[in-house]
């Protein structure tokens, strides 16, 4: 994942994008992005917009994250709906995978450093 700086859109909850000046990076199905004034990146997903997790202090922080939560498909969803669907699936039949996934989401996992 390169990271370039400039303007970069975003997706809001609303169904439109909002334009920001920044850092960012694209790593399907995520970008790691952080606005000019902030020191921490953000992970969002592409196709939603939804912010996955703040509060990553390095780029290469953001890319270990990243690389590990490209291994769950809920991931590979394209709207919100579904996503919640596929989450709330995987909390039922996976509980072990979706804690898994949780705790690399809230930074809790030791090896995302």
């Amino acid at each position: 994942m390169k990271i370039k700086k400039g303007t970069f859109k975003i997706a809001t909850p609303c169904n439109s994008t909002t334009e920001k000046q920044g850092s960012y990076g694209y790593s399907f199905p995520f970008m790691v992005h952080r606005e000019e004034e902030c020191k921490l990146w953000r992970i969002s997903h592409i196709a939603t917009g939804f912010n996955i997790t703040s509060g990553v202090r390095t780029v290469k922080q953001a890319r270990i994250v990243v690389e590990k939560l490209k291994q769950f498909p809920v991931f590979l969803m394209p709207t919100i709906e579904t996503w919640q669907k596929a989450k709330n699936r995987m909390m039922k039949e996976q509980p072990e995978q979706y804690k898994k996934m949780i705790d690399i989401v809230y930074l809790r996992d030791e090896n995302n450093e």
